[in-house]
């Protein structure tokens, strides 16, 4: 699964960037992400802006609203209109400071972070909220969600029939 996969790579880049690299491993963040996720161009430029002027960056998971738009004309009507609904639920949600809100999909942590919490759990297949979660609490409740307000993308659902993308649907929110 993708956090088992995540904790071996992350462990694997992560001896290689410090112990032969010689990086700082505070200088350094991990981003997950699906293997449908298309990532806006200036992610990664917002992110290195907002984790070198954070002070408490190493407390900080950072996510960008999430849009199942990428095959979105291919999906039925009725998913199309739950995507578009669920696409502005993601951004109103990211944009209030009082929500505490999960990562999905996509989302960015420092390695210091990382290594702190023992990495993803092998055994679960949620992983965005499961490290937010595990985080939080190995951070003793001082872990946040930090909003960069560019857009990720990934597949809207299909299905072999109407029936079938609603089934799909279904179980990937429950």
């Amino acid at each position: 699964g993708k956090a088992s996969n995540q904790s071996w790579a992350a462990r694997i880049a992560r001896d290689y960037l410090v112990g032969q690299v010689g990086l700082p491993l505070d200088s350094l963040t991990v981003t997950s992400c699906d293997a449908d996720s298309l990532i806006h161009p200036g992610y990664f430029a917002e992110l290195t802006r907002q984790y070198a002027a954070d002070d408490h960056r190493h407390e900080r998971i950072w996510q960008a609203p999430f849009r199942f738009n990428n095959n979105i004309w291919r999906s039925p009507a009725p998913i199309r209109l739950l995507g578009f609904l669920n696409n502005m639920v993601q951004v109103s949600e990211l944009s209030n400071p009082l929500a505490v809100n999960l990562p999905l999909s996509t989302y960015t942590l420092s390695y210091r972070l990382a290594e702190e919490i023992g990495y993803w759990d092998e055994m679960v297949i949620a992983e965005d909220w499961h490290i937010f979660l595990r985080a939080l609490f190995g951070t003793g409740g001082r872990v946040t969600l930090e909003p960069i307000f560019l857009p990720t993308s990934g597949d809207s659902v299909v299905g072999s029939s109407i029936w079938q993308a609603f089934r799909v649907f279904y179980k990937q929110r429950v």
